[in-house]
C-alpha cells in the first residue's frame, strides 16, 4: 500500500541497519511488556520528527490515521500517548 518511492521505506531501510544492542538494555523483562517493540516505536519518533511532529499524541494520531506511519508499526497497535 505504501508505495516503494516513499520517504518511510528509505527511512525504515537505513534504521533497520542500526544496532539496537543498547537500545533494548533499556527494557526491563521485570516491568511490563511494550505493546510495541523498542525498534518499531524508535523508527515512528524518528519518522513523525522528520515531519515536524513532536507531540506524543499527534505521533499516536498519524498511527491511527495515516497509512505510512501503520506501515512502520508492522501490524502493532498505535502507542499509548505516554510510550
Amino acid at each position: 500500500m505504501v508505495p516503494e518511492t516513499e520517504s518511510v521505506r528509505l527511512l525504515d531501510a537505513v534504521l533497520e541497519e542500526l544496532d539496537y544492542t543498547a537500545l533494548l538494555r533499556l527494557y526491563s523483562a521485570k516491568g511490563r511488556k511494550s505493546a510495541v517493540p523498542p525498534r518499531i516505536l524508535f523508527k515512528i519518533i524518528v519518522f513523525a520528527l522528520s515531519e515536524g511532529i513532536y507531540s506524543l499524541r499527534a505521533i499516536r494520531r498519524q498511527c491511527q490515521v495515516n497509512i505510512q506511519y501503520m506501515w512502520l508499526l508492522q501490524g502493532y497497535k498505535a502507542p499509548s500517548p505516554f510510550f
